[in-house]
């Protein structure tokens, strides 16, 4: 199993789970989801960053833009990473691949670098300083910088 994997499933049903709670059901405003999402998301950063999957639908209700039901089934499919050695036969080759890491996200531990490069051999790690895991609304600069360089 990845490192990591049973953390980030843990951490992800928990936010799935939040949710699709019947509680999170026809809300009317983003401060009453919020309110709600609270007492199971402890992280206001987390939160917020949720919420941006919230919408209003043509009779004014806030409903998640996201198929949560879905992503919680396949929760388990979508942490598990690479898993096997069939997971390496065919390597991507060809053109610059670049993955990006906040700084302070954990989601990519630095010896499971090694499992990506056989995957992906041209592989190159940009590390985004004062970025988490959401580095693309965290540093949206940093992230642009890094994408324009490719062109």
């Amino acid at each position: 199993m990845p490192l990591g994997h049973d953390r980030f499933y843990s951490q992800h049903k928990e936010i799935l789970d939040a949710i699709i709670s019947p509680s999170m059901q026809g809300l009317k405003s983003r401060s009453e989801a919020e309110k709600i999402l609270a007492y199971r998301i402890e992280s206001e950063k987390t939160r917020q960053f949720i919420m941006k999957n919230l919408a209003r639908n043509s009779s004014g209700i806030l409903e998640w833009k996201i198929n949560a039901k879905s992503l919680l089934a396949n929760l388990s499919n979508i942490t598990c990473g690479i898993v096997s050695d069939e997971d390496y036969l065919n390597p991507v080759q060809g053109f610059p691949v670049i993955f990006m890491k906040g700084e302070e996200s954990d989601y990519l531990a630095t010896e499971e670098f090694g499992s990506i490069m056989k995957i992906f051999p041209s592989a190159e790690l940009v590390r985004v300083d004062g970025a988490g895991h959401w580095l693309h609304a965290e540093r949206p600069d940093s992230v642009e910088k890094v994408i324009f360089s490719l062109l």
